[in-house]
């Protein structure tokens, strides 16, 4: 797609666009954890998948389409995207981690599905010397199967 930026330079972005079919209907979460200094912690939206919903409900499917979480600036910190199952609550499986400063990012076209019963769990790590407050956004869709 081509972008006419406002300093009238020129340039072409990449900007998704996606038509949801009648069985989908978006997704969308923000959640601002705090993690202590040199530690690391996990944390789920609202009740668990969301808000009323601690599990993808069954005959549902999610779908991460994108991911971003941003915290001060020179903050080393990490993000891994968990999952975890309503039949082995507390046990989680990595499903992609990211490291950075001040921003981890989740790009959109990355994928990540989430099967009834299952929720998603945002495991975050502070490399920092001080508590660090994350903003984690996260899109996407859930899908009737």
């Amino acid at each position: 797609m081509t972008v006419d930026l406002p300093d009238w330079a020129f340039g072409v972005g990449v900007i998704p666009r996606h038509a949801l079919r009648p069985t989908q209907s978006p997704y969308f979460a923000v959640i601002t954890p705090i993690v202590e200094a040199n530690s690391h912690a996990r944390f789920y939206v609202e009740d668990g998948y969301a808000k009323e919903k601690p599990w993808v409900p069954i005959g549902k499917r999610f779908s991460i389409w994108y991911v971003l979480c941003t915290t001060l600036p020179n903050a080393a910190s990490a993000l891994v995207i968990e999952v975890e199952s309503q039949d082995n609550p507390g046990s989680y499986t990595a499903l992609a981690g990211a490291k950075g400063y001040e921003r981890i990012e989740f790009p959109g076209g990355v994928l990540f599905d989430f099967e009834a019963n299952t929720r998603p769990i945002y495991h975050i790590y502070n490399f920092g010397n001080m508590n660090r407050q994350f903003v984690i956004t996260i899109f996407g869709i859930e899908e009737s199967v």
